[in-house]
Formats: structure tokens, sequence, C-alpha cells
């Protein structure tokens, strides 16, 4: 490369790892002085280099890993004086069918209310304030088509299984696999479980189909979990293979005991065919692989928390936490309302449930609706005002006179508790969302009548990095 640049007039160097201290400090120091207009590296550059000057980045060579992706990125994102903007030019996603702009792009955007492909297509990009991306028509058209292809199909996953050592540099484990290619679970999981990806590569034997059905519905199910006293308790109950509560806090192994249960079956145990919960769970134990691969998830999982867990006080003992993820089983189970012997069908597609034993109201709340999933009557106007003040409307039929509406208002005199559960949207891929614990409100104020709109005050503030999805106003 850089021979060509200079035979067509363009001054260019060359370093690379076996380049010694004193061409690299004279390379450097030509590009600073404007002898030269470009050097191009070989495994340099990655970390560690400061050159603010450096107004243009050009991508040659593919790499997976998205963190050296960033910091060879970075190498051009330093302020100088007259550096009005950084150029990339990104010359290696024409030339190979397999390269990842999914990747890329998530790695450059926020998480939000619209998919990828819609950011790409309307180019409108979730970005820091004062960056833009800007794509010609026909990049625009191949960087989809490579989005579509690239939703990682199960032999794209497979290819990269067989070549991970090879590629990384290291052993092959889950949490190594999904941390070099920034995967996640969901994604994994929609194709197979991860020793059947294995299997599928020629790394290991196969495993039984039905067992890694099984396995994937799993997943599903407590793939979100961010809770470390959760994620610590089903660690506990599959290193020991033990569920019984000897020498233990009764009721909240119980409670925990209840969402675990609802994380690996779907029904009571006697509608699952098991004579007793012993033999329920046995059925998962003798599995071994599938043990092994949970325990790998439940590490994974708990070294990408990102936040510091409070118990949820809601006047009794559960395995809830403050700001932790749960399915509605989950919450049911926790709360006691689902037992591993017993359920009911009250709560099932409620947005409120109410427990008239326990004094508590629970609010199952979905910001981004869909008529998909949601009839006219129950398209209610649910956002966060700010990160302590949540906006709820209740059901059209609600008055602030009728019994409920009235149990809303004077909830604290009462001795009533109300517990928010919020998620951004119903399904996605479609996979059910999981729900986010804001914790306990109480009222502040209402307007209306027939729906009532509800302005609760929350005990606890809104997670920041939630605030952007919350505030759909």
């Amino acid at each position: 490369m850089s021979d060509m640049f200079n035979e067509i007039g363009i001054p260019s160097g060359y370093l690379t790892g076996e380049s010694d201290k004193k061409t690299r400090n004279s390379i450097q120091s030509q590009l600073l002085k404007g002898e030269i207009r470009f050097i191009f590296v070989v495994d340099l550059y990655n970390e560690g280099v400061d050159i603010p000057e450096v107004n243009t980045v050009l991508f040659l060579r593919p790499t997976e890993s998205m963190t050296i992706f960033l910091q060879q990125l970075g190498r051009g994102l330093r302020i100088s004086e007259g550096k009005e903007c950084l150029t990339v030019l990104d010359f290696v996603g024409r030339q190979h069918s397999n390269y990842r702009f999914d990747t890329k792009f998530r790695t450059l955007t926020a998480e939000g209310t619209k998919s990828l492909s819609d950011q790409v297509k309307t180019g409108t990009y979730l970005l820091p304030r004062g960056c833009f991306i800007t794509l010609e028509k026909v990049a625009r058209e191949t960087v989809l088509a490579h989005i579509e292809r690239s939703l990682l199909r199960k032999n794209v996953l497979i290819e990269k299984l067989s070549r991970f050592e090879d590629d990384a540099g290291r052993e092959l484990t889950l949490k190594a696999f999904l941390e070099y290619y920034q995967l996640d679970l969901t994604t994994l999981y929609s194709k197979s479980s991860f020793l059947g990806l294995c299997a599928e590569a020629g790394l290991c034997e196969r495993v039984n189909q039905e067992d890694e059905k099984w396995m994937k519905k799993i997943v599903r199910k407590i793939g979100h979990i961010n809770s470390i006293s959760f994620i610590r308790f089903i660690r506990e109950i599959l290193q020991t293979r033990d569920i019984h509560s000897d020498n233990r806090e009764k009721n909240m192994y119980l409670s925990n005991l209840n969402m675990l249960y609802y994380s690996i079956f779907s029904k009571p145990i006697q509608e699952m065919g098991y004579s007793s919960l012993f033999y329920g769970f046995q059925e998962l134990f003798k599995r071994k692989w599938m043990v092994s691969e949970l325990l790998s998830i439940l590490d994974y999982l708990e070294d990408t928390i990102q936040f510091i867990e409070k118990p949820l006080n809601i006047g009794f003992e559960c395995g809830l936490s403050l700001h932790g993820y749960y399915s509605r089983d989950q919450v049911f189970a926790g709360l006691g309302h689902y037992t591993p012997v017993s359920w009911s069908s009250k709560g099932k597609m409620e947005g409120v449930v109410y427990f008239q034993d326990k004094k508590l109201d629970v609010f199952f709340i979905t910001l981004n609706k869909s008529e998909k999933f949601f009839r006219a009557s129950t398209m209610y106007h649910d956002y966060a005002i700010n990160d302590t003040l949540f906006h709820w409307q209740s059901q059209s039929t609600t008055s602030e006179s009728s019994p409920t509406g009235q149990r809303y208002i004077h909830h604290n005199e009462i001795g009533s508790t109300v517990l928010l559960f919020v998620r951004e949207f119903n399904k996605i891929q479609n996979i059910s969302q999981p729900f986010l614990c804001l914790g306990t409100a109480r009222y502040e104020r209402h307007s209306g009548s027939r729906p009532m709109s509800i302005v609760w005050r929350l005990d606890e503030p809104i997670p920041g990095g939630y605030m952007k999805k919350a505030k759909v106003v």
C-alpha cells in the first residue's frame, strides 16, 4: 500500500510489529511534519499511540473484534487545532461476504426504539450529539443487504466457532466466544445451544435435539437476569444439586426457588408430568452438559452486570431486586403467586394485578405499544416525566370514584403498596421481553377519569441508562 501510494504521488510510509523504535519515531515525525501523508501499519497503533493530527483512517483488512475496531477508530478521534472532522474509509466490507456491518453499526450507535435496519433505511442513527453517519444510496443498499444476510445465520456461527482459536488466539469458551465476536445470548440461542453449535462445527459430540430445544427455552428465560443474588442462588443449586431449604432463610429461599422453577419449567410439577419437585429438577441435573452450559451462562451474565443491586422493600421477603429484569412468570413466582405445585390464571395478561392478601398492586407497563399486541382501548399513555416521576394511564373503565381508582389515590393511607415493572417492547424478534423492576411508587396526582392519568413518584430514581427508553413522550 505504501509503495502504491508513493507511485501515484501521495507520500507514505509504513510500519509493522517488527519495526524498531527508531524507525517508528522517524515515520511518526515525518507524518507530523507533513513530509508524508499516510502511515500504513500492521499489528501496531491499535492502542497506546496518540497522534491527534490524524484526520483520516483507512480500514484495509477485517477484524472480528469490536474492541480492536474501536481502538483503531480511536486513533483518529483526538481533537487537534485546525482539525474539523475525522474521515473514515472502510474498504473491507465489499470484499468479504461475512463482513459484520451489523456489529460495527451497533458498536457506534445506541440501543433504542428503532432497529438497526430501520436506522440505516431512514438515515436517522442513535448517535451522540455532534456525530452523524451518511451513506450514499449504493452504500446504504450494500450495508442493508449485509445486515439482513449476517443477522447471524447458523452456518456463520458454526464457521466462527471452527476458527475461533486461530482468530482469537485463546481457548474456546462460551464467554470468550460471545465477547470476541460481540454477540449476545439471545442471538446465539435463537439458532442452537452452544454445545450444539460446537458439535456441528466438529468440535465435540452431538447432543440430543429435545434437550437442545429445552436448553434454548431455559436461556430465553434466564438470559436477561441481572441480579447477582439470583444468579448466585441458581449457581449454588446447579453445583450442589440440592433443592432443600435446610438451615436457610426459608421465605427468601422459597421465593428464589419458585423463580428458578419457572425459569426452567413452564407449568406446575404435576402438569409437567413429574411426581415431585425433586424429580423435576433431577431431569435437569442428570443432563450434565446442560448444567455445565448453564453455569457458563451464569458466569457470563454476572460479568456483564453494570448496576448495584438493592433489595425490594414491599413488606415481605422475596427474591426480586430493584432494577432487576424479570419475565412475568418470574415476577409472579417471586411474589408467591406461582409455586411449583400451583399457579393461577389471574394476571397472565392484565396490565395491573392486585394481590389483596398482600395489599399489593403490581403494574406491568409496556412503553412502546403495538396494535398487533394491544387493543385500541388498552393503548395507554405511559412514560417517564423525569427519573422519579412516572405518568401512567389506567384502563378506560377505571374512574376516580371507583374502588380501584380510590385504592390508587389512597394506597398510602390504607397501607397498600404499588410496584412498577416496565419494558420497552412486548416482543423483539418474536421473543417476549422482560420487565425492568422500577420498584415501589407513591401517588402524586391525577387528572381525568375513565381513564385516569396518574403521576407516580418512584421511591428510587430510574437508572440513567433506561431513561432514554422510558421518556417516550
